[in-house]
């Protein structure tokens, strides 16, 4: 005996009447439709290359202990699942892009495959069905969250748990099957496990819930949604508070804020609806202003972008005033953008208003912009057609009528595939030419070369790659953890092989000054257990620097050398020996001490000053 959730009179009917299939043709033009959405989002991320997040998801998954990556945060997104995926992937393809675009196109094609079931659910497999897919799968909404690899591990697992939840629903109202109430929820949860704002997910399904819904007043929908399916709700609520305690629970990083100019909220609104969300519902936004060393903000000009939102406008009144369903799931699109819009002004306004033209931030309204765009222009399936269904009907009745709004239609998508193509040719334009692909290519391939044990002093990576605000995570060391036979990293180095701002992997050496002569004949400076010093020739002032230790030990021992301040431990091995340290100090001479007890070594010169080509 199947267990359930008593469906509403309405839901008995409906379960037990077949989904509509529609003609043939539908679903494998669903499929074309798919392909070329992928294959338009698979030739702009290819394209690109590793940006920011990318390297340090990898070097964290190298380099912290599995459960501390999983768990710690990343500029406020608490997100193991996406962790734990950037893990997967740098275990079986270290700093290898083409095995990331490909992580990204099999979430995509999983994306694409629950949006159909969700339309198919909610309206049945009918040529009008084919609307809001086409609109999924070529919005440049999406464009800048799924080409960019750390984005669409937030994005993209957010819209599978939406379209998940929303189908799952559906069907727990038409059957009452309670394992479709757990799918519903363990869609959540799993959105949850790679994105915060998973926790818009629960309101797209109470959109969907209103809008289905036969009550006249929305309280009464409420009520009576309430009633039927409490269960579903108080699980919900439960999982929401539970992840409230974990994500505040977690330790996050400062340096997220908004801004002080009480102009900027407005100005974030304005252009973010006219400049890039408005226009990419109709295909924009067309023209992109580079931003970093890749990717860009969306910059459609003013009259399209206005006009674009007076487009979407007219298609939200006209449908409001004929469908109570439209009213309601329209005010849910409004509502997530309106949380999107809450959250950039709260966290990320301190960059400025240009923040909002970022399109990625934007990526979870497509869920609820597919599910309105379906709910407010078809009858789902089981509801008798109301009488706007029935005037559309009359008015198409004769074949000339139909064949010309089928044109009409036909058109139409047209123009918004072809202007959502022209918008990723113009983001590839500014995606594309990533130099951080030629510094990360050369360097790998000349780390890779070098001989079996090699030590290479750490150093900051240049800008292009990670700039200072990511630090201390912008260094070799930390960039190229995920070699797995590549060098060790550090702020000691046997020799002074350097990856140049080229990616060009050579020796260099230390230019700078020498210390003076030691005062022990075939010695130079003597250091016991009791520690010694080297006179250097000049007074230095506070730099990160680097010193060459020349020098002869009797024994291997561990030791500390001291410039001013600074400190680091170092190991002399046994014999004649070359040392490189990087220290960040100043002074006029170079301590060592902590020496092992019974060892002596004699250091013949100090150099101190920067690496260069020799």
């Amino acid at each position: 005996m199947t267990t359930s959730l008593e469906p509403p009179a309405t839901a008995v009917r409906t379960a037990a009447e077949p989904a509509v299939a529609g003609p043939g043709w539908v679903g494998r033009a669903a499929l074309a439709v798919a392909i070329g959405g992928l294959v338009l989002k698979g030739w702009v991320a290819f394209r690109g290359y590793f940006l920011v997040d990318d390297f340090i998801f990898q070097a964290r998954a190298a380099r912290e202990p599995f459960l501390s990556n999983l768990l710690t945060e990343h500029a406020g997104h608490v997100m193991p699942g996406g962790m734990l995926v950037a893990w997967l992937t740098t275990e079986a393809a270290p700093l290898n892009h083409t095995a990331a675009v490909v992580t990204i196109l099999a979430a995509v094609a999983t994306s694409y495959a629950l949006c159909w079931r969700m339309l198919t659910t909610l309206v049945g497999a009918r040529p009008a069905a084919l609307v809001p897919f086409v609109f999924y799968c070529f919005t440049p909404l999406l464009l800048p969250a799924t080409v960019w690899w750390a984005a669409a591990l937030n994005a993209l697992p957010l819209q599978m748990a939406g379209f998940a939840a929303v189908t799952a629903y559906v069907r727990l109202r038409r059957t009452g099957d309670v394992r479709q109430l757990t799918i519903c929820l363990l869609a959540v949860a799993a959105g949850l496990l790679f994105f915060e704002k998973a926790v818009l997910v629960p309101v797209v399904v109470a959109g969907a819930a209103l809008a289905l819904s036969p009550e006249r007043s929305l309280v009464g929908a409420a009520r009576a949604e309430l009633a039927a399916r409490w269960p579903l709700w108080l699980g919900i609520v439960g999982l929401g508070l539970g992840y409230l305690v974990w994500y505040l629970a977690t330790p996050k990083a400062a340096g997220f804020g908004s801004s002080d100019d009480p102009g900027a909220v407005a100005d974030l609104v304005s252009g973010s609806l006219g400049t890039a969300v408005g226009p990419s519902l109709v295909g924009g936004p067309w023209s992109w202003v580079p931003v970093g060393t890749a990717g860009g903000i969306g910059d459609a000009p003013s009259w399209a972008g206005w006009l674009a939102v007076d487009l979407v406008l007219v298609l939200v009144v006209a449908t409001s005033l004929l469908r109570r369903r439209a009213r309601r799931i329209w005010a849910t699109l409004a509502v997530v953008l309106l949380a999107d819009l809450t959250v950039l002004s709260v966290s990320r306004l301190f960059i400025g208003a240009q923040i909002g033209l970022e399109l990625r931030y934007f990526a979870d309204a497509a869920v609820p912009a597919v599910l309105a765009l379906t709910l407010a222009t078809l009858t789902p399936l089981g509801e008798a057609p109301d009488a706007l269904s029935h005037k559309l009907s009359s008015l198409l009745s004769s074949p000339g009528r139909s064949r010309a709004a089928f044109g009409a239609a036909s058109l139409a998508g047209v123009v918004f595939v072809g202007g959502a193509v022209g918008s990723a040719i113009g983001y590839d334009r500014v995606w594309s030419p990533n130099p951080a692909r030629e510094y990360v290519t050369s360097a790998k391939a000349g780390l890779s070369a070098l001989p079996p044990g090699s030590q290479v002093l750490e150093q900051t990576v240049p800008p292009v790659v990670l700039d200072a605000l990511t630090a201390p995570r912008n260094t070799t060391g930390w960039v190229f953890a995920p070699l797995r036979d590549g060098p060790s990293f550090g702020d000691t180095a046997t020799e002074s092989w350097q990856v140049a701002d080229t990616g060009e992997v050579r020796l260099q050496d230390v230019q700078g000054i020498r210390s003076r002569p030691g005062p022990a004949e075939g010695c130079g400076w003597p250091v016991g257990p009791d520690g010694g010093s080297v006179r250097l020739g000049t007074e230095l002032f506070a730099w990160p620097w680097v010193l060459r230790i020349e020098y002869l030990s009797g024994a291997d021992t561990d030791a500390v050398v001291h410039l001013g301040e600074a400190r680091q431990a170092i190991t002399f091995r046994k014999g004649l020996g070359t040392l490189l340290v990087r220290l960040t100090g100043e002074g006029d001479r170079v301590r060592f001490d902590r020496l092992e007890a019974g060892s002596g070594v004699c250091v013949d010169t100090v150099r101190v000053g920067t690496l260069a080509d020799r």
